[in-house]
């Protein structure tokens, strides 16, 4: 259950409008009680792209433990970084965030989250990512990050082709060479 203290104000949730600050001490004091809360905190303020910038930071800490990326996979992790990332396409820093988090979930020993990465449709939403903001070097570096670490699988190599992966990398290497060897 999500602790009350959790709950904003129904104003708050209706207008979105969550100040940085507050956003931050909302995910920190989930991030205490471990990834279920950080989940349970993104699925009660979807609309506040800080809470979910907040969220996808502290699931890559959380992730970064080997023992934690399954409970991150296991609690809904996966499923709310790319409900965060289709909810906020328009903004780079929930992007970046959620790209460097997969990134991180998906370096799992085993690789045992990709799959669960692939069929929360990850693979496009990084994509669509990396397309909705070819001027963010941050998000291109961490999209890259992350795809590097889900086409390890050939099902998942085969979906990235297809969803314009290649593309969309191609693309941010050009974007991001120095304009003097252009």
């Amino acid at each position: 259950m999500f602790p009350d203290e959790f709950v904003l104000s129904e104003d708050l949730q209706v207008g979105c409008s969550f100040p940085p600050n507050k956003a931050e001490n909302l995910v920190k004091m989930a991030a205490a009680e471990g990834a279920e809360a950080v989940v349970e905190a993104m699925e009660a303020h979807r609309g506040s792209a800080a809470v979910q910038e907040f969220a996808c930071r502290e699931l890559a800490n959380i992730a970064s433990s080997d023992e934690s990326e399954v409970e991150v996979a296991e609690t809904g992790g996966i499923e709310a970084i790319v409900a965060a990332m289709k909810a906020h396409e328009g903004s780079a820093v929930v992007q970046e965030h959620a790209c460097a988090a997969l990134a991180i979930v998906a370096d799992s020993e085993e690789g045992v989250n990709i799959m669960r990465i692939y069929l929360a449709r990850g693979i496009e939403a990084v994509v669509a990512a990396m397309r909705a903001h070819p001027g963010s070097a941050a998000v291109q570096e961490h999209a890259c990050s992350a795809l590097g670490h889900i086409v390890v699988d050939d099902t998942c190599h085969r979906k990235a082709e297809s969803a314009g992966a290649i593309e969309a990398v191609v693309a941010a290497m050009n974007a991001q060479r120095p304009s003097w060897r252009r």
